[in-house]
């Protein structure tokens, strides 16, 4: 392990340096604003896929918005019902006018993903690639939309089942201890997926697991200590009503930074290896200039 420590501290040194090069900031502000316009249409479908799997579908998804965000999460979630009839929104035309909706506002935060990854990885791609590669990027979408969607209730369903154990006082910490691990899996797997089918590189599942599972460790640890670090300062209260839009905008945002510096770090790993994967059939490598200098990913 000791004489790894030269290693590991060149691939967090490069991924360091990589975040302000790769423009992770500018991408985690993209990222936040279409989460902003998918949110709506997102909690009226996950309360109706909630609904399949418990009777209190509201209580289940309050719970784990507060949980995530503080209370500005559960505040959110109780805008949005308050603004929508809930007899009509889960059924008929509106339920599928609010999977349309959702679904072109995922194709957004994912195609700004892509876009992030694909810079991380040095490539773009290639130019005329026309609506085939459209078309191509669409349906990636759509797909890891489906996959996010049954990740995430695969993720409240085991923290409702362990939370139904009623273990007792006694039990509590060992019971987020192991939802903790629950969902560093499940989002090990998110993360995996998108580390390797969103960028317009050529990646093996070997290459993405070890990225992916810091990725989900960093995800996981992270989004408690945001949430908690924005209720405590009451970022909320200085802005009224749109206060719990605005700290639940704030969390999204940090926690993608969290997720591109993941891929930052995979990416680091990978090159001081000598294992960077190259660009597939749709993409091109770019390499960096530098007042007049070819730049390396350093």
């Amino acid at each position: 392990m000791v004489k790894r420590l030269p290693f590991l501290w060149r691939v967090l040194k490069r991924a360091f340096l990589d975040v302000g090069r790769d423009r992770v900031l500018t991408y985690a502000a993209a990222l936040a604003f279409y989460t902003a316009l998918s949110l709506p249409p997102m909690i009226v479908l996950l309360l109706w896929l909630l609904g399949l799997i418990g009777n209190d579908a509201e209580a289940m998804l309050r719970g784990e918005a507060t949980g995530l965000v503080g209370a500005a999460g559960g505040q959110l979630v109780d805008t949005v019902l308050d603004s929508a009839d809930r007899r009509v929104q889960f059924h008929g035309v509106s339920a599928i006018i609010s999977t349309f909706a959702l679904v072109f506002a995922a194709s957004g935060i994912f195609g700004q993903l892509q876009a992030a990854l694909n810079e991380v990885w040095d490539v773009v791609a290639k130019p005329g690639a026309g609506l085939m590669a459209w078309a191509r990027k669409r349906f990636l979408s759509i797909g890891l939309l489906g996959v996010f969607a049954f990740l995430v209730l695969v993720s409240l369903a085991a923290s409702t089942a362990i939370s139904a154990l009623g273990l007792g006082e006694s039990a509590t910490l060992w019971a987020r201890g192991l939802n903790f691990f629950v969902s560093v899996g499940v989002f090990s797997a998110l993360f995996a997926a998108v580390f390797k089918f969103l960028p317009d590189v050529t990646m093996r599942w070997r290459d993405v697991w070890g990225g992916a599972l810091l990725t989900a460790l960093l995800f996981s640890a992270g989004k408690a200590l945001i949430g908690f670090y924005l209720s405590a300062k009451g970022l909320g209260s200085d802005y009224g009503a749109a206060g719990s839009a605005i700290v639940v905008l704030a969390w999204v945002y940090f926690t993608s930074i969290l997720v591109l510096f993941g891929s930052e770090l995979t990416q680091a790993w990978l090159a001081e290896e000598g294992r960077l994967p190259v660009p597939n059939e749709h993409a091109v490598r770019v390499e960096r200039v530098i007042g007049g200098e070819p730049a390396t990913s350093s």
